[in-house]
């Protein structure tokens, strides 16, 4: 699990020009690092950029073509570059709709970040609700259906809302007046009690309420967040990069890719609706899928993991 921070920016948002070139005070996140559009003087624009453990100061970008820009400043951005491009692209989603991002590249085209415009559909508690999203069987013999802001546990539903620990990192929420704390496991999500004070500002583990196991013959795999919308390093850093590296491959295993690897096989084997093709050009994904398989790619590769979340 590799600890991520959020930064609560107060942005007032503005509709891009039929170009895309308005982009004073807008705002764009991974849901770790954010970008904040504060000046606009001619073809240069300047962002704030940084955690909220580490402000990092201004990002100038220049325009050098439509859409496209290039770091005055690329050193900071992320430490030790020293060359930033940055583009401005928009994408279809089925579940956010036509969405802007920033895509920020080094001199080599290696991505270095996927930045959507930060909006509700991309908040600190959307991503907590994608990492919960989904119907579970309880170890209590109860079905758990996690639905947005909603909790539903075997027919009746009530709201959730988020608790943040330091750093506004989100590992709990409160249901009808008890806090809880969840961990990502290997089969699901576990959900434990805490009686951590609010001034504090930290939520942790107490005792272990319910341990939740992922049904896959209802949510057509664990992660149809992959499908739906741009995934946020913020929600990536939820898990281990094992996990990490079985999201992305569930992209392909929902065409029925035919794995090479035993362990995919495996996994992907004893999933009632993985039915692999005989031949993997039959593979088409949708231009949101390669996008999102990129930005894992990125995220095992660049991650510093640790599993201070994630149950054994």
């Amino acid at each position: 699990m590799k600890k991520l921070s959020l930064l609560i920016l107060f942005a007032v948002f503005t509709v891009f020009g039929a170009k895309g070139q308005n982009l004073l005070k807008t705002d764009w996140s991974t849901g770790d690092m954010h970008l904040y559009c504060h000046e606009v003087n001619g073809s240069t624009y300047t962002f704030s950029v940084g955690f909220i453990h580490d402000a990092g100061g201004d990002l100038i970008l220049k325009k050098v073509s439509e859409n496209v820009f290039e770091a005055v400043n690329p050193e900071n951005f992320k430490y030790g570059a020293t060359y930033v491009k940055a583009t401005l692209k928009t994408i279809n989603c089925p579940k956010t709709g036509s969405t802007k991002y920033f895509r920020f590249e080094d001199a080599k085209g290696n991505l270095l970040g996927i930045f959507p415009q930060y909006n509700d559909n991309y908040s600190d508690m959307t991503t907590m609700t994608d990492v919960l999203e989904g119907t579970y069987k309880g170890n209590d013999g109860k079905t758990y259906i996690f639905n947005g802001k909603t909790l539903t546990i075997n027919g009746q539903s009530s709201e959730i809302e988020p608790l943040q620990c330091e750093f506004g990192y989100v590992n709990g929420f409160k249901y009808k007046g008890t806090k809880y704390c969840f961990k990502i496991s290997e089969k699901g999500i576990n959900l434990y009690t805490t009686n951590t004070d609010d001034s504090e500002f930290e939520y942790k583990p107490d005792k272990l309420w319910v341990k939740l196991t992922s049904e896959d013959k209802t949510n057509d795999g664990r992660w149809t967040v992959t499908k739906n919308k741009i995934v946020l390093e913020a929600y990536v850093g939820y898990y281990t990069k094992s996990l990490a590296r079985i999201m992305r491959n569930e992209i392909y295993a929902r065409h029925g890719y035919n794995f090479n690897s035993a362990d995919l096989k495996t996994y992907f084997g004893s999933k009632p609706w993985y039915k692999p093709v005989a031949n993997n050009s039959q593979v088409k994904l949708s231009e949101l899928e390669q996008l999102n398989i990129e930005i894992l790619k990125h995220c095992e590769n660049n991650f510093t993991w640790t599993d201070n979340n994630v149950d054994k």
